[in-house]
């Protein structure tokens, strides 16, 4: 997304200070989020984080009880159908009538969405979603990730302006988590998309920006790239071509560990709060270790999405 874009980008979704109580237990929090048109939106967090009922407020389907959402400008609460007419869902057990074939199923996901011309955006949704030679096929007989690509199609047939996906490649190949993720990107350009997912790569691959949901409270808001420089660095790969001992490398302060990845290159993983970096230079400089590579490395997104976590249960 280019700067001038994300700058005069149409909001699609907005939600501010969602609460949400079952009996006496309160599982969210104040949350607010938003959603511009052509952005995709991962939301993330641990099992129990609250990510499925924050999806579920979002849709409509359940009611939050403070807090307010406007969908392209629509109060869900006061205008319910006029605001989800712009919605698409995708609950994480997908919505199918497993007996019926893939274009009755779609047209009747259409007519529910109140569509009297239903021939042209089922061919389209179709192709749009891998689904051309699937039309007749009962959906029992669908492999997963074809029953997947169908409720995706029944989300998106109405072209709406707010796609919500919740889990969408959970238990598919590696093949088919590929094409979900390439039809996820290509909604991506005319619609909003969020997307609750456990896979960082998924994040990683597909989403412009990132969310997290710690204990059912917004921990972290920022773009995809700009989580992954959020890790600080996590250790160095070095080369020498006249290595002393591994315990000697071992037991340099700030090192917590090294691996000997061949007969002189190690990988060096620093401990928490250390930064050995310098130290390193200095003494193989001055012990004629004869160093020829010297390569930082990052965290990775797991690492990062851990620390972030981590940080918030020690500061919530």
């Amino acid at each position: 997304m280019s700067i001038l874009t994300e700058v005069t980008a149409e909001i699609t979704l907005s939600a501010r200070n969602l609460t949400r109580r079952f009996g006496k237990l309160e599982v969210i929090h104040g949350l607010s989020l938003q959603l511009k048109r052509g952005e995709v939106l991962g939301l993330l967090g641990p099992n129990g984080a609250g990510k499925s009922t924050t999806l579920q407020m979002l849709t409509g389907c359940l009611v939050p009880d403070s807090g307010e959402i406007e969908i392209c400008g629509i109060d869900l609460r006061a205008k319910p159908v006029a605001a989800k007419s712009h919605l698409g869902y995708l609950p994480e057990t997908v919505p199918l009538y497993r007996e019926l074939c893939v274009d009755d199923y779609l047209v009747f996901a259409a007519r529910l969405r109140g569509m009297k011309q239903t021939a042209s955006a089922l061919a389209e949704v179709k192709q749009r979603c891998g689904l051309e030679a699937s039309g007749k096929k009962i959906i029992s007989t669908l492999s997963k990730g074809y029953q997947q690509r169908v409720g995706i199609a029944q989300a998106i047939i109405h072209s709406p302006s707010v796609i919500v996906l919740d889990e969408p490649t959970v238990g598919l190949d590696p093949a088919q988590i590929r094409d979900i993720r390439t039809l996820i990107k290509e909604l991506g350009k005319v619609s909003s998309v969020i997307l609750s997912t456990h896979l960082l790569g998924e994040v990683q691959s597909v989403c412009d920006r990132v969310e997290i949901v710690q204990q059912g409270r917004l921990i972290y808001s920022d773009t995809s790239a700009h989580m992954q420089r959020h890790g600080k660095v996590s250790g160095c790969l070095i080369s020498l071509q006249n290595p002393p001992p591994l315990q000697e490398l071992a037991s340099i302060a700030g090192v917590s560990s090294v691996e000997s990845l061949s007969a002189g290159q190690f990988r060096v993983l620093y401990a928490e709060n250390g930064n050995p970096g310098s130290v390193l230079l200095s003494m193989a400089e001055n012990n004629g270790w004869q160093l020829t590579q010297f390569t930082p490395t990052q965290a990775t997104l797991e690492e990062i999405y851990l620390q972030i976590t981590d940080q918030s249960r020690i500061n919530p």
